[in-house]
């Protein structure tokens, strides 16, 4: 029996309680803080957490494609900064190391060619782009998050733009074949169903690249 899979639409209230209840998916020893915390007229960061390392990290999310969750990030990291003070006094128990850059995690269905661009531009600033998929499958459903860039794991700025594609293509078919079943959560699928979904990514994704 083949399993057919939907992806579909998922609203923010839903995403944002996925992502608090699992930030092991987004970085290992990530812990959140706060939640919505306003950051004046920079706006409001939707997560705020520390790492392993008690680095501040900044999660914000979107159900759509937003090329302004970058620039409102980078604003939102200017404001942590100067509010270091304020941060220290209302996170005292957490022990946040201030001497550690704070790192941006940006989580979105998609992120266009402008936003990545800018991104890898962006040398200064430790940051990582998540993108999700959201699927249902006979009345089931499930998330897959997928990290498409990392600042820490960017290719030298001497890289050729036709190698970094090369690159990036072979990275995402590594990743693909090395998914772990753990990513498909809030959902018991069977071992042959995640197997199919999974030949199904990759037929999709086969089909862009020849396309």
């Amino acid at each position: 029996m083949t399993t057919v899979f939907r992806r579909t639409t998922i609203s923010k209230e839903k995403l944002k309680d996925i992502i608090a209840k699992n930030t092991q998916y987004l970085m290992d020893g990530l812990t959140f803080i706060d939640f919505q915390l306003a950051a004046d007229e920079q706006g409001v960061i939707d997560f705020l957490g520390v790492d392993g390392t008690k680095r501040l990290v900044l999660v914000n999310f979107d159900t759509g494609s937003n090329d302004g969750m970058f620039i409102g990030a980078l604003s939102q990291i200017y404001w942590l900064k100067k509010n270091y003070g304020l941060i220290r006094r209302l996170f005292f128990s957490e022990n946040i190391d201030f001497s550690l850059e704070p790192q941006i995690i940006l989580v979105s269905v998609g992120f266009s060619g402008k936003l990545k661009s800018a991104v890898k531009q962006t040398k200064s600033q430790d940051i990582k782009l998540v993108e999700f998929k959201y699927i249902t499958a006979q009345g089931k459903d499930a998330i897959i998050f997928e990290e498409i860039f990392d600042s820490k794991n960017a290719l030298p700025a001497e890289k050729s733009p036709a190698v970094e594609e090369k690159v990036s293509v072979q990275e995402k078919n590594m990743l693909k074949e090395e998914m772990p079943q753990e990513i498909l959560r809030d959902v018991s699928l069977s071992e042959e169903e995640i197997a199919e979904f999974m030949e199904f990514e990759k037929t999709i994704e086969e089909k862009k690249l020849s396309a």
